[in-house]
């Protein structure tokens, strides 16, 4: 699918540790130990992610505003202290606010696939967005990606083979998500990802 680059508006950022942060303002947290979720949908596999490892850090970036809410109400009753949840665009989010910052390990589950032609610039999975993980990614570090969709998992694959800065293997399930459920249950195939930063 050809596609323009699309940037989405920037609108105020609102982040969560542990409680509310004043609209724009930059979380703080370790240096070391960072991984990222982008798209968290509920919420219920970066949460098992910090319960699982708690010397790690989390950063989840969800665009939309009531699973954003729901994620903060879930981690405040579970006493979730290792998670920085943030509300926007992860496309404006990660330029603004961790374009210094490395992480361990990626993850994009489900994205939405945008199935309509027209639309295709609004895939998260394209060129110039790998370009920029590239730069938020410590050398070896992993990025895993899942999706039902098989036009999808296509431009994933050729993308990530024109960026030629990955090795790549076949993925697995990290964690039976809301979306993965669904869409097993529906008897679709699922696409699985692991792309590993190679070192220069």
């Amino acid at each position: 699918m050809q596609t323009k680059v699309y940037i989405p508006p920037e609108k105020p950022i609102q982040c969560w540790q542990m409680s509310p942060l004043p609209i724009g303002m930059v979380p703080t947290f370790p240096t070391s130990n960072l991984s990222l979720e982008i798209g968290p949908g509920n919420g219920a596999f970066v949460v098992h992610q910090c319960q699982q490892f708690p010397t790690h850090h989390f950063i989840a970036i969800e665009k939309k505003k009531k699973r954003f809410e729901k994620i903060c109400k879930r981690a405040e009753k579970l006493k979730i202290n290792n998670l920085t949840l943030v509300l926007g665009d992860a496309r404006v989010v990660l330029e603004k606010f961790f374009h210094k910052i490395q992480f361990q390990s990626i993850y994009i589950l489900f994205p939405d696939p945008w199935p309509k032609r027209v639309h295709g610039k609004h895939r998260m999975v394209q060129d110039y967005f790998v370009d920029h993980l590239v730069k938020l990614l410590k050398p070896k570090g992993t990025l895993y990606l899942a999706t039902d969709h098989e036009p999808y998992a296509q431009q994933m694959s050729a993308v990530f083979q024109k960026n030629g800065k990955f090795t790549f293997e076949s993925g697995q399930s990290l964690f039976p998500t809301y979306f993965e459920t669904k869409w097993k249950n529906l008897g679709l195939a699922i696409h699985y990802f692991k792309f590993t930063l190679a070192v220069n």
